[in-house]
């Protein structure tokens, strides 16, 4: 391959997907692409954004009475998906089953390197509860339908219910809402642009 790896952002940045350079990680463009990326490939009933995502691991993070660190990891624990797309969970699964362990790789580049570049310390399995619980919220209100939390996850869902059920219904943002509505918690969690 002769070409490098790069990805041009909104902004017009161009993007090193194996080195990337700090300055040119902005927030404006991590809004912009999550806003735009349909969380589930797209099986939902309505386009549901990675930015909408995020700000409800935030949110539901933050209501649990987690640090703010912890939160604002929350806000920004998909923001690699910015320059990598967000790939299925089957699909990682199958990736990683055959051996190829590329995305995963990128993946944990661009956390560290969005860590580094808005001063935050990663909490991955924290976060992670709250991902899952948000993905059962979006699930009973958005799809996929059709099979139970339990076969979904491929475990037990019982350690989210209390999370799931709590929570009132949410309804999908239209994409400039997303972009609108990520970068306000942003600026309210302190991540600097």
């Amino acid at each position: 391959m002769n070409n490098p790896p790069y990805r041009l952002a909104h902004s017009g940045v161009t993007i090193d997907l194996l080195h990337p350079q700090l300055d040119r990680i902005l927030l404006t463009d991590i809004a912009h692409h999550l806003a735009l990326l349909c969380r589930f490939g797209g099986a939902c009933d309505a386009f549901y954004s990675v930015a909408q995502h995020c700000c409800l691991v935030a949110t539901l993070a933050e209501r649990a009475g987690e640090l703010p660190a912890v939160v604002q990891w929350a806000a920004v624990h998909d923001a690699p998906e910015y320059v990598l797309d967000d790939v299925g969970t089957p699909i990682k699964h199958l990736m990683r089953a055959s051996g190829d362990e590329t995305y995963d790789r990128l993946h944990a580049i661009w956390d560290g390197a969005i860590a580094q570049r808005f001063g935050l310390r990663q909490f991955q399995a924290r976060v992670k509860f709250y991902d899952t619980a948000a993905l059962l919220i979006e699930r009973r209100d958005n799809g996929p339908h059709g099979i139970s939390d339990d076969e979904f996850l491929g475990r037990d869902s019982a350690p989210w219910r209390a999370a799931v059920g709590a929570t009132p219904r949410i309804v999908p943002w239209v994409t400039s809402r997303a972009e609108r509505n990520f970068l306000r918690l942003c600026a309210r969690l302190e991540l600097a642009q």
